[in-house]
């Protein structure tokens, strides 16, 4: 942990520990990726437990540089403080974690769901790829999945980003007739933005 701290120039940390109570330092090491402002990729091939989930929420919502996280996390572990910790995050694209309760059937995989939809809807314009493993998803939760994908895609292929962040909304009236025309074969895409502007 401590020759990492040292390392500010480091783009990609991948890790491998069995099994996981071998692991040292993890706190500080989730705190040394809060002011690393390179590393773009992470990948940690083990469980994490509740607390370390709590520490990779902490450090997405400080970390600035991360682009693309993946992550293991225990089947009983809610994942909620992740997708609560990007509605303030702006970096991240792509987060992929084979969280069981994700996909998992009842009202606590649905809470797994509804909460990153929340964050998509309301908060996060970057995240473009959301990948939680699944064999299948039940029918009650087919309509949040394909919101949260809808979302998904209008961060990645129609610049919502640039047209309603706070930070960058300030597009013009060129900008906007832009992506409108570019999703013209997308009913719903151009309804979003007509929605949002419509002036």
């Amino acid at each position: 942990v401590a020759s990492f701290a040292r390392v500010t120039t480091l783009e990609s940390l991948t890790l491998h520990c069995q099994p996981f109570n071998d692991v040292p330092n993890l706190q500080d090491l989730f705190l040394s990726m809060q002011k690393h402002a390179f590393l773009k990729q992470v990948q940690i091939h083990f469980s994490l437990l509740k607390e370390n989930v709590q520490h990779v929420a902490q450090m997405l919502r400080r970390n600035q540089s991360i682009q693309e996280l993946d992550i293991c996390v225990e089947n009983t572990v809610s994942v909620i403080p992740i997708a609560e910790a990007l509605e303030t995050n702006s970096t991240l694209k792509k987060l992929n974690t084979d969280a069981g309760l994700w996909y998992g059937n009842g009202s606590r995989g649905r809470q797994q769901k509804n909460a990153f939809l929340h964050t998509l809807e309301s908060h996060n314009f970057v995240l473009e790829s959301l990948h939680l493993f699944h064999s299948r998803i039940n029918t009650q939760d087919r309509e949040i999945v394909q919101k949260i994908n809808f979302y998904l895609e209008l961060n990645k292929d129609f610049r919502r980003q640039r047209l309603l962040s706070s930070q960058d909304g300030n597009a013009s009236p060129a900008e906007w007739l832009d992506v409108i025309v570019s999703a013209e074969n997308k009913t719903k895409v151009v309804f979003y933005y007509l929605s949002k502007n419509v002036s």
